[in-house]
C-alpha cells in the first residue's frame, strides 16, 4: 500500500513538472497558454504567429484585440523577461519591443473613475531595461497621439499630439490643439521639451483666441526648468484680456536620497507663488509609500487679476498672504494651511457701491475642515462673515453666515437700498439654501420711464437658429426668508409715488416657484391720472401663500371733485368753481391679482357712469391725452398713436364713450369705457376704431351706407369678427 501511494505521488509530481515545463519552456506550451487565456479576457484576442516560450522569451506577430470600447492591433510584440523575479514581488523585463501598435478608442462617457492613482501602484515594481516603440498611434474621435523611440541607457523618444476639436475630449469645449516634443538624456535624469499651440478655445464660457506654450524640464540637480504659457485675446466673463503670460520656473536637486523641488509661479513677470517640496528617501513617483513634505507660499499685493475671474468687481486692492502645507504620502496627502486678506477694497459699479476694510481668513487644520471668517464695510454699515467647508465629504459642503447692520447694497441714481441681513447660506451641490431675516431699513426707488415689450415663453424655439444649451451647472434653490420693510422706503413710478412698509415670509422649495405670506402696504401715496392728482386711500399687495410674482391687489385711488345739477343729466362732475355745489368722490379701484387685475371706476355717492367718472378725473381734453398715453406707454399724448392716426385719417372725431362688448365668460353684453376715433371717409363710407381703456378690447368698425334704407357693416375685434346687413326706416 505504501509503495502504491509513493508511486502515485511520484507520478503526480512528475506529471506536474512535465506540465509546467510544457507550458513555460516550449513553444507548444505558449500556444496552449494563449488559448486558455483568451476566453478569460473581456474582449476578443487573435494572434497569427507565435514564437518562443513563455519563460525563455517570445514574440507574437499580427495581434488584434477587440472590445466594445477599444480596438488594439500590433505588428509585433517581443519580450524577454526574468520570471524568477516574480518570487520577489517584482516584474523585470530585459527587452520589450512594440512594432506599429495602434489603439482605437471608441466614443464613450468619461467619468471621474477613469483615472485613479490606485490603479498605477504596481508600476513602482516594474523595471524595463530596454523598451523600443515603433510608430505607436492612439486615436479617438479625431484625436491622435503618436510616439516613436527607445529607452535603454538613455531616453530617445519623440511625440506629437493633434486634437482637431477639443469636443472629442470635453463635450462643453471647442477649439483645436497641437503639441509636440521629445524626451532625451540619461535614464535617471531625462530632459523633457514640449511645444503647444491651441486656437479658438472655449471652456466653460471662457474664450482664448490663441494659446502658446513651451516647457523645458530637466531632471538633474540644480538645473533650472521652466514652463511658459502666453494667451492672447482671452475673454473671461465680459472682460477681454489682450495678452496674459504665466511662467513656472524652478529646479530639482537629489541629495542624500532626498529629492528637493523648488519652484515659483509668476503672472505677468512678478512671482507671487512659491513652492518647496521634499521627497525623503525618494525612489519613484509611483511608489504609494513615497513620503512628501511640501510648502506652498503666497504673498501678493497685486489683486487686479481677480476681476478676470469675478468680472462684476472693479479696482480690487489688498494684501493677500497664505501658506499650504502638504504632508503624508503622494497617494494619501494631508493638507493644512491658511489664507489671509487684509486692507481689502473693491468697487461694484453695477450696484454703485464700494466695499472697504475687507478682511478675510481661511484656516485648514488636520480635521480637513476649512474655517472661514471675514468682515467688510459698505458706506456706514458693517458686516461679519463666518462659515466652513468640509473637505472630508466628496461634495465639499459649504456653510456661510452673514450678519450686518445698515449695509448699503445698492446706491444708484434711481435705486438706493440699505439692509441689515442675518442670513445663513448652505450649499451642497446641487442644492443651495438661504434662510434667515433681512430688514430693509431704507430705500429709494425712482422709475421714470417704462419700455413696453413683449416677451415670449421660455419654451419658444426659433427655427433655423442655434438653440441655447442647457447649462450643466444647475442649482436647486431653497428659500426660507423673512423680509421686513421699514416705513422709510420710498417708491415712485411715472405718475405714482408712495412710501411702503410691510412684512413677507418668502418660501421656495427646490425646482418650484417662490411663494410668500404677508403684506406690503402703501403709506401716504399719490397717483396722477390724466393730469390730475389722486390720493392712494388703500394700497395693499396681499400674499397668502401664493406665488411671489402674483400677489393679490387691493388698491383705491380717489379724488374729490365738485358737481353741479344739470337737470335731466343728473349730477355732472366739473372742475369749475360752483358756489352751490356738492362734493363728489371719484376714484379707481384695482382688485384681483397682479396677473389678472380688475380695474373699475367708482363714485361716492354712486350714480355716475364710467365715462362720467373718467371725464371727472381730468377733464375731457386732458383725459383724452392721458388715454392716448396709456395706450402707448413711454410716449406723450401728442405722439405715438395720435400722430400715426392723424397721418392716416386726417381730422377725426375723438372722444370717450361706452362701447358694448360681449363677454364670453358670462355670456352677457357689457359696457366698457373706451377711447374712440371716428372718421367719415366719404358720404357713404365711415370708419370707427375703439380701444377699451381698462379692458384690452380693440374694435374696428367699417360702415357703408348703400342708400337711405340699406347699409353694410363689418366689425373686427380682438375677440370676434362679424358682418351685418342693416335696414332702417323712419316714420313720423
Amino acid at each position: 500500500m505504501r509503495f502504491l501511494l509513493k508511486y502515485s505521488f511520484i507520478s503526480l509530481l512528475v506529471a506536474t513538472i512535465a506540465t509546467l515545463y510544457l507550458l513555460c519552456f516550449t513553444n507548444q506550451g505558449l500556444i496552449i497558454d494563449l488559448k486558455y487565456i483568451a476566453p478569460l479576457l473581456p474582449g476578443s484576442l487573435k494572434v497569427e504567429e507565435i514564437h518562443g516560450t513563455l519563460f525563455a522569451g517570445f514574440s507574437l506577430k499580427t495581434i488584434s484585440y477587440h472590445t466594445k470600447e477599444e480596438n488594439i492591433t500590433l505588428k509585433l510584440l517581443a519580450a524577454h523577461w526574468q520570471p524568477m523575479q516574480l518570487l520577489r514581488g517584482k516584474l523585470v523585463i530585459d527587452s520589450l519591443i512594440l512594432d506599429q501598435p495602434t489603439v482605437m478608442i471608441f466614443s464613450r462617457e468619461t467619468t471621474s473613475n477613469d483615472f485613479d492613482w490606485d490603479n498605477f501602484k504596481f508600476l513602482h515594481r516594474v523595471t524595463i531595461k530596454q523598451l523600443i516603440i515603433h510608430q505607436l498611434s492612439i486615436k479617438k474621435a479625431g484625436l491622435q497621439f503618436d510616439l516613436d523611440g527607445k529607452l535603454e541607457d538613455n531616453w530617445d523618444f519623440h511625440w506629437q499630439l493633434h486634437i482637431p476639436t477639443l469636443n472629442a475630449l470635453c463635450t462643453q469645449c471647442t477649439g483645436s490643439f497641437l503639441g509636440s516634443g521629445n524626451i532625451t538624456g540619461e535614464r535617471p535624469a531625462p530632459t523633457i521639451n514640449a511645444n503647444i499651440e491651441a486656437n479658438n478655445v472655449l471652456v466653460a464660457q471662457q474664450k482664448i483666441r490663441n494659446l502658446q506654450g513651451d516647457a523645458h524640464i530637466v531632471i538633474q540637480p540644480k538645473q533650472n526648468s521652466s514652463i511658459h504659457l502666453t494667451a492672447t485675446q482671452l475673454k473671461i466673463g465680459n472682460n477681454l484680456i489682450k495678452k496674459m503670460s504665466l511662467l513656472l520656473s524652478g529646479n530639482l536637486n537629489y541629495e542624500n536620497h532626498n529629492l528637493v523641488v523648488e519652484a515659483q509661479l509668476a503672472l505677468e513677470k512678478k512671482p507671487d507663488l512659491f513652492l518647496t517640496a521634499i521627497f525623503p528617501g525618494f525612489s519613484n513617483l509611483m511608489n504609494p509609500k513615497q513620503k512628501v513634505i511640501a510648502t506652498l507660499r503666497l504673498n501678493s499685493t497685486k489683486l487686479d487679476d481677480l476681476r478676470f475671474f469675478i468680472p462684476e468687481i472693479q479696482h480690487p486692492r489688498g494684501i493677500m498672504t497664505g501658506n499650504l502645507n502638504i504632508t503624508g504620502t503622494l497617494f494619501h496627502p494631508k493638507f493644512t494651511g491658511m489664507l489671509n486678506l487684509t486692507q481689502g477694497h473693491v468697487a461694484i459699479h453695477a450696484l454703485g457701491i464700494h466695499l472697504n476694510d475687507i478682511t478675510a481668513e481661511a484656516n485648514l487644520d488636520t480635521s480637513q475642515i476649512i474655517l472661514l471668517k471675514g468682515s467688510f464695510r459698505s458706506a456706514k454699515g458693517t458686516a461679519q462673515l463666518q462659515g466652513n467647508i468640509d473637505l472630508n465629504k466628496s461634495n465639499f459642503p459649504l456653510t456661510l453666515n452673514l450678519k450686518g447692520n445698515d449695509l448699503n447694497i445698492i446706491h444708484l441714481p434711481k435705486f438706493k437700498v440699505v439692509i441689515s441681513p442675518d442670513v445663513k447660506l448652505s450649499f451642497i451641490y446641487p442644492n443651495l439654501a438661504l434662510e434667515g431675516k433681512i430688514y430693509i431699513s431704507k430705500a429709494s426707488i425712482k422709475i421714470k420711464d417704462y419700455i413696453s415689450a413683449i416677451t415670449l415663453p421660455d419654451e419658444t424655439l426659433f427655427v433655423g437658429k442655434p438653440q441655447p444649451e442647457t447649462p450643466d451647472f444647475l442649482l436647486a434653490m431653497k428659500l426660507h426668508l423673512e423680509v421686513n420693510l421699514s416705513n422709510d422706503i420710498y417708491f415712485s413710478y411715472k405718475d405714482f409715488e408712495t412710501h411702503v412698509g410691510g412684512k413677507l415670509l418668502i418660501n421656495q422649495a427646490p425646482n418650484m416657484p417662490a411663494t410668500a405670506t404677508g403684506e406690503i402696504y402703501s403709506i401716504e401715496g399719490n397717483y396722477t391720472i390724466y393730469g390730475q392728482h389722486l390720493e392712494i386711500k388703500t394700497g395693499r399687495l396681499i400674499f397668502a401663500g401664493n406665488a411671489l410674482t402674483n400677489p393679490g391687489l387691493n388698491i383705491e385711488a380717489i379724488r374729490k371733485v365738485k358737481s353741479a345739477n344739470s337737470g335731466a343729466s343728473g349730477l355732472m362732475p366739473s372742475l369749475d368753481n360752483y358756489t352751490e355745489a356738492d362734493t363728489t368722490m371719484v376714484g379707481v379701484r384695482i382688485t384681483g391679482t397682479a396677473e389678472t387685475p380688475q380695474i373699475t371706476l367708482f363714485s361716492i355717492p354712486a350714480g355716475l357712469t364710467q365715462a362720467q367718472i373718467l371725464s371727472s378725473l381730468g377733464g375731457e381734453g386732458t383725459a383724452l391725452l392721458g388715454a392716448l398715453s396709456a395706450l402707448s406707454p413711454g410716449t406723450s399724448g401728442t405722439n405715438g398713436m395720435t400722430e400715426t392716426l392723424s397721418k392716416i385719417l386726417g381730422t377725426a372725431d375723438v372722444n370717450i364713450s361706452s362701447v358694448q362688448t360681449f363677454n364670453s365668460t358670462t355670456n352677457q353684453m357689457e359696457s366698457t369705457p373706451s377711447f374712440v376715433i371716428g372718421k367719415q371717409i366719404s358720404k357713404k363710407l365711415s370708419l370707427h376704431y375703439s380701444v377699451g381703456i381698462f379692458n384690452p378690447v380693440s374694435i374696428l368698425n367699417v360702415r357703408y351706407q348703400y342708400n337711405k334704407h340699406w347699409a353694410i357693416q363689418s366689425e373686427t375685434s380682438t375677440i370676434e369678427n362679424g358682418a351685418d346687413v342693416l335696414y332702417s326706416f323712419e316714420r313720423s
